[in-house]
């Protein structure tokens, strides 16, 4: 990583910004306000969105995500008295680990006009909090979303497919696989003289990426080069923002077990947050 005074700054600017600062208190001051969603730079998935943009699959009907990469251990939770809490971090895996993948789900497909998550909280732990959570999420168009994740596996997927019209892409760990036809689907469906995908031809490229390891350097560098003017935000703190939005309605959703339209009522989230910090605080005083 460069050591240059501007970067140093940067990066002592970046640390010091509090977490909940309001957007508005930011914009207001003139200060640069972005979020370390370092994924958004990730080769392979600066691909998927390439592959998005241009329309190579047509119009994306489903995508499903599937990640249990970050197993946690006993220790782990253990190892700060924040981690792991509605009372500490206001949440668990979706809060932590999930916030990363749910920035790189929404960089792609954007917020979904609904949510409804299965969440069986402390399944793999003693705590209150989700150590595994399904989300099924309904978009504009019909396209339908489902997002996997789990810290308690003791096997490692990491696994997007994306299905569209005119093709589908399949990121598997560091392998990207696109499949395009060579028509609409829904055209053919409609006129082909033939049961099912006898006449329909396809086309198949993979591409294997090797390991990101420069993420957080490429994040501060362009914090810096915010800071100077000469860059937009890989990650402006505004996406967070959103990305919390949609952790939140998750939560809600798991608590009142019934699918919830976004934006979700902060009241509504902040009273029922209340309550499971209380019930976990009075768990605690037992243990």
């Amino acid at each position: 990583m460069s050591s240059s005074k501007s970067e140093r700054q940067a990066f002592e600017t970046l640390k010091a910004t509090p977490h909940n600062t309001p957007q508005a208190q930011a914009q207001s001051s003139g200060l640069v306000y972005a979020q370390m969603c370092h994924q958004r730079t990730y080769a392979r998935h600066k691909k998927v969105k390439e592959l998005l943009l241009s329309g190579r699959i047509g119009q994306v009907t489903r995508a499903s995500l599937i990640n249990t990469e970050s197993f946690r251990t006993r220790f782990y939770h253990r190892s700060g008295s924040w981690r792991s809490s509605w009372t500490g971090e206001g949440g668990g895996l979706l809060i932590n680990q999930g916030h990363h993948l749910l920035d790189f789900w929404l960089w792609l497909f954007g917020a979904p006009d609904t949510v409804y998550a299965d969440i069986p909280f402390g399944k793999y732990n003693d705590f209150c909090v989700d150590d595994e959570a399904t989300l099924m999420m309904d978009y504009p168009g019909r396209m339908t979303g489902t997002f996997i994740l789990s810290t308690g596996e003791g096997s490692s997927t990491e696994r997007l497919e994306i299905v569209g019209t005119k093709g589908r892409i399949l990121l598997d760990g560091d392998t990207l696989t696109l499949t395009a036809f060579d028509c609409d689907s829904r055209d053919y469906a409609s006129t082909a003289q033939v049961t099912s995908r006898q006449e329909l031809r396809e086309t198949v490229q993979q591409f294997v990426f090797s390991k990101d390891e420069h993420a957080y350097e490429i994040m501060l560098q362009n914090f810096a080069a915010a800071i100077r003017g000469q860059a937009p935000l890989i990650a402006p703190r505004a996406d967070g923002v959103r990305t919390l939005e949609l952790i939140n309605a998750a939560y809600l959703s798991a608590w009142e077990e019934r699918k919830v339209s976004l934006p979700i009522s902060d009241e509504v989230y902040l009273r029922q947050l209340h309550t499971h910090e209380e019930s976990e605080r009075v768990m605690k005083r037992h243990e």
